[in-house]
C-alpha cells in the first residue's frame, strides 16, 4: 500500500512538471528555455500555472536586450 502511494505521488509530480513545461512553451518559450525557466513556476493548479507562465514570459521579454553588432567597433584587420 505504501509503494502505491509513493508511485501515485511520483506520477502526480511528473504530471505537474510536464504541465508547467507545456504552459511555458505555449506562453512563448522554446523547448530548451522551458526546461530552464520551469523552476520559476511555483503553482500546482493548472490555471495558476498558465498565469505564472504568461507573467514570466512578459517579464523576460521586458528585460531581454538584443545584441546588435555595432558598426563603429574597432577592427584591426
Amino acid at each position: 500500500m505504501d509503494d502505491k502511494l509513493k508511485e501515485l505521488e511520483q506520477a502526480k509530480t511528473e504530471y505537474i512538471e510536464k504541465m508547467k513545461k507545456v504552459a511555458l512553451i505555449e506562453a512563448g518559450f522554446s523547448v530548451d528555455e522551458a526546461g530552464d525557466y520551469i523552476k520559476f513556476i511555483k503553482a500546482d493548479d493548472e490555471d495558476e500555472i498558465e498565469r505564472q507562465a504568461m507573467d514570466l514570459i512578459a517579464d523576460v521579454k521586458q528585460h531581454v536586450t538584443t545584441n546588435k553588432v555595432r558598426n563603429n567597433t574597432w577592427k584591426p584587420f
